[in-house]
């Protein structure tokens, strides 16, 4: 067998991409990592989406703490927000960690080239059309892009995908958000806690749709009396735009209306992306818009990985980052289970928080007789009180024969943070009794797990 320029050629440098590159070369493999350009290093993760997103959140966060500073026996001129000076705080923890990710390949001793790549066959890819690559093992990486609606045409103007939040001069007064979603739910959070009259459209029957419907419930009664407009079983077409504004008709509940907005923001989910790669030169399978993988990451090509978004299936960073490390297992020849969905906590980062983890909610409906519903309060929390965020509950369905944890459901203040106290239930190293014997500090938000009942 002729050598190969590279052990391991990881295309994309998201979640998924540069997890495998850097414990491939740590493992002493050649490893060559791809890009398009340095702006795109680290993915739409830290570039464009978890990081800054989730800078400009917490902004409104802090933004709504200071309006409310009464509550706290305190007086806080907050002043006009900037949304120039809220961007350019995300940018600054974008570029710190950008940082910190190059200083880790450099370490690491991963190679790094920015061009397009195109497969050529099963063991080589040509980088920018001009210089060809071998390989031992390949691994697709390349993520995802905004999804696009017939309806709703995104121009980067009037009407923008989460890709172009960063990018945004000012807050608008009359916000449209299509899509009542993890992006969209957040959006309208964000905006709102800014002052912008914010609309929501959802072409299901409730926000969130994945989500337990409990959870669905509490963010749109909090959505309301934020006054963001939930408009379900809904749809909107763009039928006009002009220098300022965008005309819309929005069907709902067998009745239309036209409106204008100053924006509106696309957030129909995401799909896989991987034009021009080619992986059928590669032998590589797709469905759909995915790149088709088992549950080791691998492609219907020897050698081949997938992870992250390109696979179309749990679009998180955090699943990226396991598939990363299960495909790095596999070409490093290393022990490692097959990525598993069940203990993949869903978060979303609205007002209020939700997160979800374990058996689809779905699934337990139809466990109905043979499982039972424990629920307790935020209200009723001490450390919820003093922090002025009572709304929620933290939720389990526990089956009946064993008392094992089936599915956690958390909606309130730092869901987000709290659903991992859920995940050793869920993996069954606890039952419910197990979980409700451990020793909570008070007065803490954690503490609202004693008040589950046996």
């Amino acid at each position: 067998m002729s050598r190969k320029d590279f052990a391991t050629v990881v295309i994309g440098s998201g979640p998924a991409g540069y997890t495998v590159a850097v414990r491939c070369a740590l493992a002493g493999m050649k490893t060559l990592l791809l890009e398009k350009s340095p702006e795109d290093s680290g993915g739409t993760c830290l570039n464009r989406g978890c990081i800054p997103v989730k800078s400009m959140i917490e902004s409104a966060a802090l933004y709504e703490k200071m309006r409310n500073a009464g509550y706290y026996g305190l007086e806080c001129r907050s002043g006009s927000p900037s949304l120039a000076d809220i961007i350019a705080a995300a940018r600054r923890n974008t570029r710190d960690l950008k940082k910190g990710l190059y200083n880790t390949f450099k370490k690491a001793g991963v190679e790094t080239a920015y061009a397009e790549a195109s497969f050529r066959d099963e063991k080589s890819i040509m980088l920018g059309g001009s210089r060809r690559v071998s390989f031992e093992n390949a691994v697709i990486a390349t993520g995802s892009a905004p999804a696009e609606l017939e309806s709703m045409p995104v121009d980067g103007e009037r009407v923008i995908s989460s890709d172009h939040l960063m990018n945004l001069e000012y807050l608008p007064r009359k916000i449209l958000i299509v899509g009542g979603g993890y992006i969209g739910c957040e959006a309208a959070s964000f905006f709102s806690a800014f002052g912008s009259e914010v609309t929501v459209v959802e072409a299901a029957s409730r926000l969130l749709p994945g989500a337990d419907e409990d959870i669905s419930r509490v963010i749109e009664k909090s959505f309301r009396r934020r006054g963001i407009a939930v408009l379900k079983d809904s749809e909107a077409e763009k039928i006009s735009s002009g220098i300022s504004r965008a005309g819309v008709r929005i069907k709902s509940g067998g009745s239309s209306e036209e409106r204008s907005f100053d924006r509106i923001l696309v957030a129909a989910g995401r799909k896989p992306f991987y034009r021009g790669l080619a992986p059928e030169k590669a032998g590589v399978e797709t469905a759909g818009s995915a790149v088709k993988t088992d549950l080791r990451m691998r492609t219907s090509s020897p050698g081949i990985y997938a992870a992250g978004d390109v696979r179309g299936e749990d679009m998180l960073a955090h699943a990226a980052f396991r598939q990363g490390e299960t495909a790095a297992a596999g070409i490093t020849g290393n022990d490692m289970p097959e990525y598993k969905t069940e203990l993949l906590p869903k978060v979303v980062f609205s007002f209020p928080q939700a997160a979800w983890a374990g058996v689809h909610p779905d699934e337990v409906k139809r466990l109905d007789g043979e499982a039972f519903t424990r629920k307790t309060f935020f209200r009723s929390n001490a450390k919820a009180l003093i922090g002025g965020e009572r709304e929620g509950f933290i939720k389990l369905v526990c089956r009946k024969k064993d008392r094992t944890v089936l599915s956690a459901a958390v909606v309130g203040p730092e869901a987000c943070e709290l659903i991992h106290i859920f995940l050793p239930a869920l993996s069954g190293s606890l039952d419910l009794d197990g979980l409700l014997e451990q020793i909570y500090a008070h007065p803490t938000l954690s503490e609202a797990v004693s008040g589950i009942q046996p």
